[in-house]
């Protein structure tokens, strides 16, 4: 098994997810922590404006578990696109190296 091989079906599949998901994690609390801060500050001074908060979140969550339900699905079809371009790739590039060896 090649270095390619290795990392085209291990290492590049795990960055896809960990690499963008902590990024995406910290900004995701940085942002919420803000929101609830605000809400609160508006909240402090009227109160009638929670429900308004509160409605705002419960549509927030329902779009995004609509967009994850739609990501994931895309991604998988991306994933399994991919696989047999990147087997062609390193099989193409084996055979080269092959070639160029046998006339050494």
């Amino acid at each position: 098994m090649s270095f390619h091989d290795i990392y085209a079906e291990y290492i590049n599949p795990a960055y896809e997810v960990d690499g963008p998901l902590g990024w995406g994690l910290g900004l995701l609390v940085e942002i919420s922590a803000a929101i609830i801060v605000r809400l609160g500050a508006v909240v402090l001074f009227s109160p009638v404006f929670l429900f308004t908060g509160i409605t705002v979140a419960v549509i927030g969550v329902g779009c995004g578990k609509l967009f994850m339900k739609a990501q994931l699905s895309t991604k998988r079809d991306m994933s399994a696109e991919r696989g047999p371009v990147l087997a062609h790739c390193a099989a193409a590039i084996a055979g080269l190296s092959e070639s160029y060896l046998g006339r050494v």
